[in-house]
């Protein structure tokens, strides 16, 4: 299980790989799952309020 950015909180495998994508890329990540990606310091866009 990965801790997010030391909270103690587990994330998922998957969301901490797309995370871990972006963050390296430097890239903005579009999701309709903010809620998995708060605790991570990326830009979020969320397709459905665009």
């Amino acid at each position: 299980m990965l801790i997010i950015l030391n909270t103690g909180r587990p994330g998922e495998l998957c969301d901490s790989m797309i995370a871990g994508i972006a963050l390296s890329t430097r890239a903005a990540l579009a999701t309709r799952n903010a809620r998995h990606f708060a605790d991570v310091a990326i830009t979020l866009i969320d397709p459905r309020a665009a």
